[in-house]
């Protein structure tokens, strides 16, 4: 602890440069009035946030709220909201300021602190000079020491730029104001009003009620009172029968007493629920101490022969500490605890007794004041069920007179995070047609978690909301992503691997893929998974997602241990014809290993549609022939796409490169496009080959012809000279080849046997026949002049040619 002697001449020593400060800018006796302020002003201020912040800062601080006082008319207060950094009283922060000068009273504080609360806007500092001041009688400051006491309210936050905001502030502040100012002087006049309501009360719980709350365990803040005929109908009154912040008629505490149709459907249930004294919300916030929806202590009035006359209406707001006192402690409740203890029938000491009293004990104060016994014994019993089997329970209870809904919904810990509890809020909101007024939360140290939402809702949607159907709907929602794995497993796999499986892979995933992966794909993902850990080698799936469009799909690679680099399967997939649009990595962590999985957003680099029925297999083949090295990432690749298997495509490839060999005058990427552009070519080009030398069927000369003609049909329609002459060209080779080891997957190249005379133009000397041999890894050629000849693999450290 610091030593007070020490540090007081240090903090005199920092007022005395903020009072420097200010005298650059007043002089004479104006800047001895307004330094000797600066005491009072600084009395509150810790010396630690002194010392944070400049002594100009401070000064400026002190003289804008010092300026703003010198002028107030009696019993009203002086509210500005301001930017400085922008506005004439500039001194020097970024923040927004409130300033406020009052008579001093009570509520003062936390209601522009609830104000800014409200607008959700953080507050930085606080000053709050409690003064005794002297004015004139135009309220003009003339000293400051003896007089009336004022409170002068300096609050710093945001920054908030918007004008428009401000100005709902400033007069948020001022409706504020003056609610606390009618709230304490018709304080005396509300309190008798309570004990003389009261005392017509019969000796006993309801009547101890109001004693205890009018023990300053409620803020009192307005009465009002509403008369009934003996039809229950609401009687007008002649004249304003309230005090406080219900002294005007316009504010109504519940739409249903301004409402005589919504009054007649609600007047019987809602006055036959209770004997004397009930509890609401009210459907307004208070805008004095706290920002809440009021409480609303609603009493009946009764004549001499005890018929029902009208309702008393105490509104404000319950003490912190009414919340937190054990509800046994308390008139009302002490008896509705008691009696649904009773109605239980359960021993007090047993284990269920004990637990019963501690779930009544800490059921949410607001729907022990308002709930009736019945519902809270269901209630509570049920709850104690679930402590043995913790599962989702939702408790609705609509408001006395049904504008506001209390829904408390229990379930176990793991259940309700943040995300969950979004999605319930918006359940609510969107069954009952309302808006969230407010929620809290309990975790507690059971195996059950509850939240608490109060809503404002329409009241003919909370009449015939089926609970039941909602906390069904509401289960699902909060099942956790390893129920809903495990119940897929069962479907699809049977309950035996099922539990095998969950105990594998039942914590496997992150959140981020949990949150938004079915169940079913995920166990399809985990199939896949399994055999990229098996095997170690690269798997995929691909899939199109309902109402993705038609030229999109959504590739799914698992790769065992490291995540796979994107420079190196992004270039395979777009030699497919492919074009990634966003990759999203998951790492998986089963129990045996980890899997990488990347889920990648295609679309075909032509927009063209994508048929995934026909083309799926052929493209997750391709590319896992490319990741391996078995093909080449090329442009003849795209041919997959429009129906040829990536093998067909190496065949020509071993075709194209054949022609290179042999000194044709067409590049790579022209020969690339156009048998993607004549796709149906292309296709031809492959049936002929398998027509011809596929060992599993027998060669059939008239298809050949056939197939043969509809080739040079679709030449036809090539318009282009060039690729015309490459598809005849690539005609002509296939109809000089001899052979192939094709159909011999297990090579890693294609061997074509060539009749050279038939080949078309190739260089002088001509052989009589040569073997082309095209791989990924290699390439040659075995030339033969005759039926007997010496020959071998000729090859070349010459890239492009090494047939001479």
């Amino acid at each position: 602890m610091s030593n007070t002697s020490a540090t007081e001449p240090a903090r005199a020593e920092l007022l005395r440069q903020v009072a420097d400060a200010m005298r650059q800018y007043l002089q004479g006796e104006q800047a001895e009035r307004a330094t000797e302020f600066l005491g009072s002003y600084a009395a509150r201020i810790t010396t630690r946030n002194l010392t944070e912040r400049p002594a100009e800062e401070i000064a400026g601080a002190a003289m804008s709220v010092w300026s703003f006082m010198q002028n107030r008319a009696s019993k009203s207060a002086n509210i500005r909201v301001f930017n400085p950094a922008s506005s004439e009283q500039s001194w020097g922060i970024a923040d927004t300021v409130v300033e406020i000068v009052n008579d001093d009273m009570s509520f003062l504080v936390e209601s522009a602190l609830g104000v800014l609360q409200s607008f959700e806007q953080p507050v930085h500092a606080l000053v709050h000079p409690v003064l005794a001041v002297k004015r004139n009688a135009e309220g003009t400051l003339e000293s400051i020491g003896t007089g009336p006491v004022e409170s002068v309210i300096q609050i710093t936050f945001g920054p908030e730029m918007d004008a428009e905001i401000l100005k709902r502030i400033g007069a948020s502040l001022e409706s504020a104001m003056h609610d606390a100012r009618i709230a304490v002087a018709d304080f005396p006049a509300m309190r008798q009003a309570l004990a003389t309501t009261a005392q017509d009360l019969p000796l006993g719980a309801e009547r101890g009620f109001l004693d205890w709350i009018g023990d300053q365990n409620f803020v009192l803040l307005g009465v009002s009172a509403v008369g009934l005929n003996a039809a229950r109908e609401i009687i007008e009154p002649q004249q304003s029968v309230g005090l406080g912040v219900l002294r005007s008629a316009v504010r109504p505490l519940f739409d249903a007493l301004h409402d005589p149709s919504r009054w007649q459907m609600i007047a019987e249930d809602a006055l036959e629920s209770f004997e004397n004294i009930a509890i609401a919300k009210a459907d307004i916030r208070s805008a004095v101490h706290r920002p809440q929806l009021y409480d609303v202590i609603v009493v009946k009035q009764r004549d001499a022969d005890g018929a029902l006359v009208g309702l008393v209406l105490f509104a404000g707001l319950f003490v912190a500490d009414a919340y937190n006192r054990n509800p046994r402690s308390i008139p009302l409740l002490r008896e509705k605890v008691e009696a649904v203890l009773r109605a239980a029938g359960v021993d007090p000491l047993s284990h269920d007794g004990r637990t019963l009293r501690h779930i009544l004990d800490t059921w949410p104060r607001d729907d022990l004041f308002q709930g009736n016994i019945e519902d809270i014994l269901a209630a509570a019993q049920r709850i104690v069920e679930l402590q043995v089997r913790p599962e989702l329970a939702l408790f609705i209870r609509p408001d006395l007179f049904g504008r506001h809904l209390s829904a408390i919904i229990f379930a176990p810990h793991d259940r309700l995070d943040s995300t969950i509890r979004n999605k319930l809020s918006d359940m609510l909101k969107r069954v009952t047609m309302g808006s969230l007024a407010g929620y809290t939360l309990s975790l507690g140290d059971g195996p059950l978690a509850r939240v608490n939402f109060i809503l404002a809702a329409d009241p003919d949607q909370t009449r015939s909301l089926d609970v039941a159907t909602l906390e069904a709907a509401m289960k699902e929602v909060a099942r956790s992503f390893r129920e809903r794995l495990h119940e897929a497993f069962v479907a699809t796999e049977g309950s035996a691997r099922a539990n095998c499986m969950i105990g594998e892979w039942g914590n496997a995933f992150p959140s981020t893929y949990t949150s938004q992966t079915p169940a079913m794909t995920a166990v399809q993902d985990i199939i896949t998974a399994q055999s990229a850990l098996e095997t170690g080698s690269l798997q995929s799936t691909l899939s199109r997602p309902f109402g993705m469009a038609d030229r999109m799909a959504v590739l799914k690679i698992f790769h065992a241990g490291d995540p796979v680099a994107l420079s190196d399967i992004v270039p395979l997939i777009e030699s497919l014809g492919l074009r990634v649009i966003e990759e999203v990595p998951y790492p998986l962590t089963p129990q045996s290993g980890c899997v990488v999985l990347h889920e990648l957003t295609l679309e075909t680099a032509s927009h063209q549609p994508l048929n995934l029925a026909s083309r799926g297999d052929a493209i997750r083949e391709g590319l896992v022939a490319a990741w391996d090295g078995r093909c080449e990432a090329d442009g003849f690749n795209r041919l997959v796409l429009t129906g040829l298997t990536w093998r067909e495509a190496a065949l020509l490839r071993a075709i194209f490169k054949w022609h290179r060999q042999v000194r044709a005058p067409f590049s790579q990427s022209a020969v690339e496009a156009a048998l993607a552009a004549h796709a149906a070519a292309a296709n031809l080009l492959v049936v002929l080959f398998h027509i011809r030398f596929d060992p599993r069927k027998a060669r059939n000369e008239e298809e050949e012809a056939d197939t043969s003609k509809a080739f040079f049909a679709t030449l036809d329609e090539v318009s282009n000279l060039d690729q015309d002459r490459i598809l005849r060209s690539f005609h002509r080779l296939l109809d000089a080849v001899l052979r192939t080891n094709f159909y011999d997957e297990s090579c890693a190249v294609i061997a074509l046997k060539i009749d050279s005379a038939r080949a078309g133009n190739m260089p002088l000397p001509r052989p009589m026949v040569e073997i082309w041999v095209h791989g990924p890894r290699m390439e040659g050629c075995h030339l033969r002049g005759g039926k007997v000849a010496r020959g071998g693999i000729r090859w070349s450290d010459r890239r492009d040619d090494f047939r001479t």
